[in-house]
């Protein structure tokens, strides 16, 4: 009965060694010293359980919000110009709500229009080369027939007269690389760019094609997107209109423009097989915006402006 009524048992330690009851508002301390209750102030609450973090967005999440998707796909670095052609596609398909293929189609002819002066300088070159035509190809007989006589010293002269004769009127090869290179340097900037979202299974892109070629991350069903993009490179090829030369023009070996009129066709349809859809459209887009300069150029107006 007494023992239901006493409180905690507590320890103090003193010199005696003595244990005794303290009363409820005391707390042995060392040294014999009590402490009261009261003084140790509010004890603070236990804190709070941590919530596990919420789950990330989806890509397909993301791109319904109408954010980006290019990071987290892996298909943004802004050191890499492929990048910045993704970025553009995307933002005309958030901004203006319509189909992938249209996104290409519209980037693609943005994007000539804007690098106009590529084939306005190709134009100049293939007129100028056609202006000095015979005296050019003459000098090429001249060093063919140098070469297979293997007499060096008329091959440098042959060579010494052709550049005097080209500084005269102002005919200046590194143009036409010039062209290449840009040419080039735009058709593999789309390339990456667009093989790298179809692999990457960007939003839309498997059902936002045309036609017969709904799925754009997959190669043509029916092979006629290849089949347009050999024929167009071949005729591009043949006017020269993008290497500044046309193909009956080069004065190299003679069976050069059957390569470019055939063997580019030939080789270009054995690789776009196997391509996705969405590159097809680009090559096709820009096939055909380069067979339109090469009508455009021919009107006197046009050609006399661009002079």
């Amino acid at each position: 009965m007494l023992a239901a009524h006493r409180r905690p048992l507590h320890f103090t330690h003193s010199s005696s060694s003595q244990i005794r009851w303290n009363s409820s508002s005391t707390l042995f301390g060392v040294g014999g010293k009590q402490v009261n209750l009261t003084d140790l102030g509010a004890i603070p609450d236990a804190p709070a359980v941590p919530l596990p973090a919420p789950p990330e967005p989806t890509v397909q999440e993301l791109w319904n919000a109408g954010e980006s998707v290019l990071e987290p796909l892996g298909l943004w670095s802004a050191y890499t110009p492929p990048s910045y052609i993704r970025w553009g596609l995307e933002s005309i398909h958030q901004n203006f709500d319509v189909p992938w293929w249209v996104c290409i189609v519209g980037l693609t002819v943005t994007m000539r229009l804007g690098l106009i002066f590529v084939p306005i300088l190709s134009q100049r070159l293939s007129a100028k080369l056609q202006q000095h035509r015979v005296p050019l190809a003459k000098f090429q007989e001249r060093l063919n027939d140098a070469r297979a006589e293997q007499d060096k010293t008329q091959m440098a002269l042959v060579f010494q007269e052709r550049m005097d004769y080209q500084r005269k009127h102002d005919i200046k090869m590194w143009r036409q690389f010039l062209v290449l290179a840009i040419n080039g340097g735009v058709f593999m900037t789309h390339f990456l760019a667009l093989k790298k979202m179809a692999a990457a299974d960007m939003p839309g892109f498997s059902s936002e094609g045309l036609w017969w070629f709904q799925d754009l991350a997959a190669c043509d069903p029916y092979l006629i997107l290849p089949l347009v993009s050999a024929v167009t490179i071949g005729v591009v090829a043949h006017l020269g209109i993008e290497s500044g030369v046309r193909a009956d023009q080069m004065n190299t070996s003679w069976w050069l423009p059957y390569v470019m009129k055939f063997g580019v066709p030939t080789v270009v349809f054995c690789f776009t097989s196997f391509y996705p859809s969405a590159l097809c459209v680009y090559w096709c887009t820009s096939n055909a915006m380069s067979l339109i300069y090469a009508g455009v150029f021919r009107i006197p107006a046009v050609r006399e402006l661009c002079k």
